[in-house]
């Protein structure tokens, strides 16, 4: 697939008119935070680039942010693919890590031309075909998850969305991710702008779905029109040319539960739906 035909169907995402927590670049979400070692029980250590090295210490001096992204991407997956996401079921036994941010970040209100989405395109044999189809994912980042509740809530908030295409690059629908579990729709269900899928982001949880609602449980995921029209094909970018892509800890920081603990990154899950 070209990058013309990847920029022709990247999403318009509608964002809700209350939102307050807006689409983020991470390279900006790496510049205004410390990167941390978990330890736990007070004895996490900062990355100082002063002295190039770990230092057991809370402090917010200048020399534990803006951490260079050679040094965090340095912090992969393990070779036994477990990750370094503290409070992940998947981590690994020996040094989870986190990128934290002082506070929580808004992000920006006019993310148009201005903040990148990733495209991933992957191949894959699916429900639609005994062959293999085009999986072409949109992964967007936000600073903040300010959802329904606080045991959900959460700094930095990788979302995407997945359209998969016939071997003829005939569209069959797209999967919506929204807190997990992406749920397929198909072609006939979405609204389009031209060939942009149009894509509502709930409020404050940025989950995704095809129309205006209350979504969720109890429907605490509401989308609405009215708001912001972020038109992403204006600034897309390659997720396998991000030099942070390889990072394995935490986007955000750490929670007293895995639901309030930063994600993992996209490049983790890019074989997910």
């Amino acid at each position: 697939m070209t990058e013309k035909f990847i920029l022709r169907h990247a999403p318009e995402i509608r964002i809700h008119p209350e939102e307050k927590y807006y689409p983020m670049d991470p390279m900006e979400f790496i510049q205004t935070s410390r990167f941390r070692h978990h330890i736990g029980s007070k004895n996490d250590r900062g990355w100082n680039k002063k002295e190039g090295e770990w230092i057991r210490s809370n402090s917010h001096a200048l020399s534990y942010y803006d951490i260079p992204v050679s040094i965090i991407s340095s912090y992969r997956l393990h070779d036994n693919g477990k990750n370094r996401r503290p409070r992940d079921k998947n981590r690994g036994k020996k040094f989870n890590v986190f990128i934290q941010p002082k506070n929580n970040p808004i992000g920006t209100h006019d993310p148009t031309r201005t903040i990148p989405v990733f495209y991933y395109l992957k191949k894959k044999i699916t429900r639609f075909s005994k062959r293999s189809c085009y999986l072409l994912s949109y992964w967007f980042f936000y600073g903040y998850n300010d959802g329904w509740g606080k045991r959900s809530n959460h700094q930095g908030d990788w979302e995407h969305i997945t359209l998969v295409f016939s071997r003829r690059k005939k569209l069959h629908g797209i999967y919506m991710a929204a807190h997990g579990k992406p749920t397929f729709y198909n072609k006939n269900e979405i609204k389009f702008n031209h060939s942009h899928p149009i894509i509502y982001s709930a409020k404050g949880s940025h989950a995704s779905y095809n129309e205006v609602g209350d979504f969720h449980t109890i429907g605490v995921d509401k989308t609405s029109d009215g708001g912001y029209k972020w038109k992403t094909w204006l600034h897309c970018l390659a997720l396998n040319k991000q030099e942070w892509r390889h990072f394995a800890g935490a986007w955000g920081e750490v929670g007293t539960a895995r639901s309030t603990t930063g994600p993992l990154g996209p490049w983790q899950k890019r074989r997910r739906v």
